[in-house]
């Protein structure tokens, strides 16, 4: 997925520049592109998806009311 890939690099250019893992929580704001609303959604909740495969114990933590996620994994 292009979101996917685009994602990483950032990720990756962000962690070079300020030597530290990057999370959403890191960024006031994002700005999707969005012919449909539905669109965005589902974009905000991969990026979500993939901070929590890079570092699953700080999505732990913001995910804490929700234990039955923690058991998900990718099919």
């Amino acid at each position: 997925m292009a979101l996917d890939s685009c994602y990483r690099v950032f990720c990756e250019k962000y962690e070079k520049l300020e030597g530290r893992q990057f999370s959403m929580s890191d960024s006031d704001y994002f700005v999707f592109h969005s012919p449909y609303n539905k669109l965005v959604q589902k974009s905000f909740g991969r990026l979500y998806f993939n901070d929590f495969l890079r570092n699953p114990r700080f999505v732990d933590l913001l995910l804490n009311p929700y234990p039955t996620f923690n058991a998900l994994f990718i099919q």
